[in-house]
């Protein structure tokens, strides 16, 4: 569980992790990122997932596929006499050679009742948009051989109907102060901003 500043690198942290882990010999598999949305609320499963939400959905997703051009970009830097247009090109060829190799799926949390997930890595962010409900249906989602990393920052809340007090990442956080006999658990608070002294500056006069 992370709970950190905006910029602090959360995404790119644990996708990064999340590769490694299914790239040793481990008994992951597979990638599964999940994203939360200020739409991600208990009354909207009313509606279940209907057509069309993919595309109202798919800004959401952004921040993977962010994380994922930032990897492959670094894996293949540009040569100097590379045009920009072959460049590109080569960076998506490179991007979905990833989501292939360590079988990445990107969702947001509607449309999960039902399905069950094993042997996978899960990526649960902006945890602290989701209410108590939500997270809690999220991760009854997650069988055998499941590692779950849940993200967020309770300075970001985009949700009206929640606060820092009783979103489903306050409530994981809480119950990391104590010990459990069914699952390992560990916290970490990322203080350092590294996406750019800007947003460092936004996040310390608006915070």
């Amino acid at each position: 569980v992370c709970e950190a500043l905006a910029g602090s690198g959360k995404t790119i942290t644990a996708l990064s992790n999340a590769m490694r882990l299914v790239s040793t010999n481990s008994p992951y598999d597979s990638i599964t990122y999940i994203r939360a949305t200020v739409s991600d609320l208990d009354q909207a499963e009313e509606v279940g997932f209907l057509p069309g939400l993919e595309e109202k959905f798919a800004p959401y997703l952004h921040p993977v596929q962010d994380s994922l051009d930032f990897i492959a970009r670094k894996q293949r830097p540009r040569q100097k006499a590379q045009k920009i247009d072959e460049y590109e090109a080569q960076v998506e060829e490179a991007v979905q050679e990833l989501r292939t190799r360590y079988n990445i799926t990107a969702m947001t949390g509607l449309g999960l009742r039902g399905r069950t997930f094993t042997d996978s890595v899960v990526i649960i962010d902006e945890a602290q948009n989701m209410s108590k409900a939500s997270l809690q249906k999220v991760l009854t989602r997650f069988g055998k051989n499941c590692k779950i990393i849940i993200i967020g920052s309770n300075r970001q809340i985009d949700n009206a109907y929640i606060n820092k007090y009783n979103n489903g990442l306050s409530v994981i956080l809480n119950d990391c102060t104590v010990k459990s006999e069914l699952v390992k658990k560990h916290a970490i608070t990322l203080h350092r901003v590294v996406r750019s002294p800007l947003a460092e500056w936004a996040e310390g006069i608006f915070s």
